[in-house]
Formats: structure tokens, sequence, C-alpha cells
């Protein structure tokens, strides 16, 4: 079995600075909602990918190979469809990867944190990951995130050529197909 590691306070804090509350966890422990406090969480048994996900969603993905894409891919689709109002995902720098492309690229503001996040476990030991992290925001508050989380690093937007929003979803959803096909090939 691996090691847990949640989030500390402090930085769920201030995604509640930005969003005013948490509706969702669909990537958490009954230790992380110790410092999370979603009003609805899922946790591995209740699997987060096959269930609903919906309004203000706090969202720091599993380690591994597919935790990560597969979350960030599920956020993605389920912003882009209008059931997740916004999101703070917590994820590692991680700019080779395909999944860190696509939430790049939907030209919503992230955060390049300063030094790393010590995560917290629950025999109350720490341990800092060997690379630093990135706090994605997806919303219409992008103003506030940057207000907020430019204390704890550089914020950062990407450029892109579309205009809306729903032309930003349908270039991701574009890119999407293209890399499972690439995969599959």
């Amino acid at each position: 079995m691996s090691a847990e590691w949640v989030t500390p306070k402090a930085y769920i804090y201030l995604a509640r600075m930005v969003m005013g509350d948490i509706d969702l966890d669909p990537a958490s422990s009954e230790f992380a909602q110790l410092n999370v406090g979603a009003r609805t969480y899922y946790t591995p048994e209740r699997d987060g990918l096959s269930q609903p996900w919906f309004g203000r969603v706090w969202l720091s993905p599993p380690n591994g190979r597919r935790g990560a894409p597969d979350f960030t891919g599920k956020l993605i689709d389920e912003f882009c469809s209008g059931r997740v109002e916004e999101a703070i995902v917590l994820t590692p720098n991680a700019t080779d990867t395909v999944w860190h492309h696509r939430l790049a690229g939907l030209r919503h503001p992230a955060c390049f944190k300063r030094g790393r996040v010590r995560f917290e476990s629950p025999d109350r030991a720490s341990s800092m990951p060997a690379n630093g992290q990135t706090f994605f925001y997806l919303g219409e508050r992008q103003q506030r995130f940057k207000e907020v989380f430019s204390q704890i690093g550089h914020v950062w937007r990407a450029v892109t050529d579309a205009k809306t929003m729903a032309e930003i979803c349908e270039a991701d959803r574009r890119a999407a197909q293209i890399g499972r096909a690439a995969r599959a090939a």
C-alpha cells in the first residue's frame, strides 16, 4: 500500500478564498477531508472517475501513471460541459505531459508555486516531492485567483487564438482525440 499524502490546510484556505466553498473533491479520502472539508467527496472505493462532477471542485489527483491524466481529463470534460462551475487543481510541474498541456491550453491561469508543497500524512509525517507544483484555476474568477495565488508563486495564463470558451473546449476535444488515437497506434 502506498503512503497517503494530502494537501495542507493553508492551500485549501487559498482555494476557498477564490471559490468561496468546495462542493466536490473527487479524488479524496477520509483523512484528506480533515483539511479539505468538501460538501461531497469520492474515495478510491467510490471511484470518482465514474461519479458525477459538479459545482466548485478541488482536485489533487492521485499519484501514479494514470492518476493525473484520467482525473484532469475528466475535469476538463466536466468543466467544458458546464457541470463544473469552477475548479482549482494541484498537480506536479509536469510540463512535458499531455495532461499538463491540456490544462494550460484552456486559457485559464496557473500558479507556478515557489518552492514545493510539504504534503501531510495520517502518521503526521510530512514530505516534499522532488519536483514543484502547479495550481490551475478554471472558472470566471480569474483575477481573484491571480490576487490570491500570486502570494505563493507566479501566476501565468496561456495565450491562444481561440476567442470563446466553446472554441477552446472544442480544440481541446480534438487534441484529446488525436492523443488517444496516437497512443492506440
